[in-house]
C-alpha cells in the first residue's frame, strides 16, 4: 500500500508558508539561517513537498508566525470516505449507553440484555448483543463501570464511589 498523500492541500499550506514568510520580508536564506534547515528544504516546503510537520513549525516560528497561521486556509472538511453505516451505527449505540451510564440506569446491575431493551425501549434503537457487549467492555475498562461475572452471563453496574 502506498502512503497517501494530498497534494491540494499540501501545496496550499506551502503557498501560505511562503507569502507569510514574503509578508515578513524574510529570504528563504534568512529562514534556513534561523531554522538550520537546508534552502531546498525550505523552498520543497514552500512548493507544497511533503514534509515534516515539525519542520513547518520551525519555519513558522522563524518567519514570526504562531503555526496556526499556516494552516489558517479554507480546507474541504468532507473525509475521504464517508463513514459506513455499520460504523455509524455503532457510534449511536456508544452514545446512548454512554447516556444510561450517565443517568442512575447502572445503579443496579444489568446484564447485556437489559442494555438491549432500554436502548429500544427508550432510543427505539435496536442493537445487537456483541455491539452492546464491546462498549459496556470499554467502560469497565475506563473504570466508569464494573463486571460482575453471574452463572453464564456479566452484570453490569457503576463503580461505587468511595467514601473518604
Amino acid at each position: 500500500m502506498s502512503r497517501y498523500k494530498n497534494k491540494k492541500e499540501t501545496k496550499r499550506i506551502g503557498e501560505q508558508l511562503r507569502l507569510l514568510r514574503e509578508k515578513a520580508h524574510w529570504s528563504i536564506e534568512d529562514i534556513s539561517s534561523m531554522t538550520g534547515f537546508s534552502r531546498s528544504t525550505i523552498s520543497k516546503a514552500e512548493q507544497g513537498h511533503e514534509t515534516s510537520l515539525s519542520y513547518i513549525i520551525e519555519i513558522a516560528k522563524a518567519i514570526g508566525v504562531h503555526p496556526r497561521e499556516v494552516f489558517s486556509i479554507p480546507f474541504d472538511l468532507n473525509p475521504r470516505y464517508k463513514l459506513p453505516p455499520k460504523r455509524r451505527n455503532q457510534e449511536k449505540i456508544s452514545a446512548k449507553i454512554k447516556s444510561l451510564a450517565a443517568a442512575d440506569f447502572f445503579d443496579s446491575e444489568k446484564r447485556v440484555a437489559d442494555v438491549k431493551a432500554a436502548l429500544f425501549e427508550i432510543y427505539h434503537l435496536k442493537a445487537n448483543s456483541k455491539a452492546i457487549s464491546v462498549v459496556l467492555s470499554r467502560l469497565v475498562h475506563k473504570a466508569e463501570l464494573t463486571c460482575r461475572r453471574q452463572a453464564n452471563w456479566n452484570t453490569y453496574s457503576k463503580v461505587k464511589k468511595k467514601r473518604s
